[in-house]
């Protein structure tokens, strides 16, 4: 059968998607080296002289990696499923039937638009989920192929096929205004979207692994000393320093506000049915949507900076899905309060009545780390460390808590900003009770609860309370047969 099959290449210009997906790659796989690279420029003249040849030959291998990328690639579309053909050194064929594909994303780059050209992006279901990116195929067909997978989804559950493959079709069509729920978030929201990234905190990671070699950290000092030398006081030499190191923070932080206002211009959700779909993007426009049944996880975050904007991130996760994966979640990136209860509501999330855990979960770790701050820095630091460990545990330990009402199960912890976590009971596929020796004499325990989506941990939790709670989690699960895949 497969002799009879017409391969199709990808057009030339796809040739742009593979280059900047091998930059993509290259950047994935050499950014843990960063501090080493940084400081073998700092640290070793001669190694100055060799970097437009180090950078030209890694052009070259980009490109010769982008050409035979692009050249062993092909595919093929069958009722129900796409085949696709790749592999530079290891030849692979992937058969991703639709019913099985998690999430089928169309996207179209600031390069392909003017050509009417798009990007399917397909991830599969299971717990080694592939991912396949096919480049370069015109828009019409690519959102044509998101709707068959959607209605090859829904069609495994119900006989009702055409009526929804037409909701498939008239979804992408659909305003907020029309919708059964829906909403369009204002340029002034987008770009409040850069300031929630915490950048600074990355800025002061960056710094702390360059100034974590002694010998890289010593010549940075030794030529910040040079500098302030050629400064008529050290007060001129300050004011300077710290203007200019003000000015690179400033143009961090557009960059960052600039880099996520282009990902999400024009963010647009609506859900129709059990559909929900939104579509965002200046120079690069994506098209994402999902079931509601297919629903794994609902992860309300509010970082520092998010809680002095008053604004809250969701993001939602999907069966099958890749856990940790960024770009496989459905994310609403901005929200007020008045929005985010719209979106609780829609979602049908229970108020919550939180449940404080047991105060042995306050000291945890404190001892441990005021005990190597002694050994290693003096009485005097310890001392210090242990007062903040206090003050954060027990900030921590205040804020820790769970909410169970036979539907969701829910996690909130946080210190200065607060993380939420919700699951549909009826999804767990597995809940752990745990105890430690200590725990065992203070009569309690910790509970893992794994989905499909990841794991949340409850821990110290007064044994007797665990014990009813692992309880009416198997027991939700085992008598709920609606379908969740």
């Amino acid at each position: 059968m497969s002799g009879r099959l017409t391969w199709e290449r990808l057009p030339l210009l796809a040739l742009i998607f593979f280059f900047f997906s091998s930059v993509r790659l290259a950047g994935k796989h050499l950014y843990q080296a960063v501090p080493v690279l940084a400081g073998l420029f700092i640290a070793v003249d001669r190694v100055r002289d060799f970097i437009p040849h180090i950078l030209v030959g890694f052009l070259v291998l980009l490109l010769i990696t982008t050409v035979l990328r692009y050249r062993r690639f092909f595919f093929v579309t069958e009722e129900g499923r796409i085949r696709v053909r790749q592999g530079v050194f290891r030849k692979v064929e992937l058969n991703l039937d639709y019913d099985r594909i998690q999430q089928a994303d169309v996207e179209q780059p600031a390069y392909f638009r003017p050509f009417g050209l798009a990007v399917l992006k397909l991830q599969s279901a299971g717990s080694k989920a592939q991912e396949v990116e096919v480049a370069g195929i015109r828009s019409a067909r690519a959102q044509q192929v998101q709707r068959d997978i959607l209605a090859e989804q829904q069609a495994a559950a119900t006989a009702h096929v055409d009526v929804e493959r037409s909701a498939d079709t008239a979804l992408s069509s659909v305003t907020p205004e029309q919708a059964d729920f829906g909403f369009t978030l204002r340029n002034a929201e987008v770009l409040r979207i850069g300031l929630m990234q915490n950048v600074f905190v990355v800025v002061g990671v960056l710094a702390t692994l360059l100034f974590s070699n002694p010998y890289v950290g010593q010549r940075v000092r030794d030529r910040i000393e040079t500098v302030f030398e050629q400064f008529p006081s050290t007060a001129e030499a300050v004011l300077v320093v710290g203007s200019v190191t003000l000015f690179a923070l400033v143009i961090f932080v557009l960059g960052t506000v600039l880099f996520y206002f282009n990902q999400y211009y024009g963010y647009r959700l609506v859900r129709q049915g059990d559909r929900v779909r939104y579509q965002a993007g200046f120079t690069s426009t994506l098209s994402r949507s999902f079931r509601v049944q297919k629903l794994q996880q609902v992860d309300i975050r509010q970082s520092w900076m998010g809680r002095l904007l008053q604004r809250f991130q969701i993001r939602i996760s999907q069966a099958g899905g890749h856990a940790q994966k960024q770009d496989g979640k459905f994310t609403i990136p901005c929200a007020h309060q008045a929005l985010l209860e719209d979106i609780r509501s829609d979602l049908r999330l229970t108020s919550p009545q939180w449940q404080s855990v047991h105060w042995s979960y306050f000291p945890q770790h404190v001892a441990l780390l005021t005990l190597v701050a002694g050994l290693f820095f003096g009485v005097w630091v310890a001392l210090g460390v242990f007062v903040f460990l206090l003050v954060v545990r027990l900030r921590w330990w205040r804020r820790f808590a769970y909410h169970f009402d036979g539907l969701w199960l829910a996690l909130r912890h946080g210190f200065i900003g607060q993380r939420e976590m919700w699951m549909p009971a009826a999804k767990m596929q597995a809940v752990t009770r745990t105890q430690g020796p200590l725990q065992r004499v203070l009569g309690v325990a910790n509970l893992h609860i794994s989905s499909a989506a990841g794991v949340l941990h409850i821990a110290s939790v007064p044994l007797e309370e665990a014990k009813a709670l692992q309880a009416q989690l198997l027991d939700v699960t085992r008598s709920d047969y609606r379908r969740w895949m």
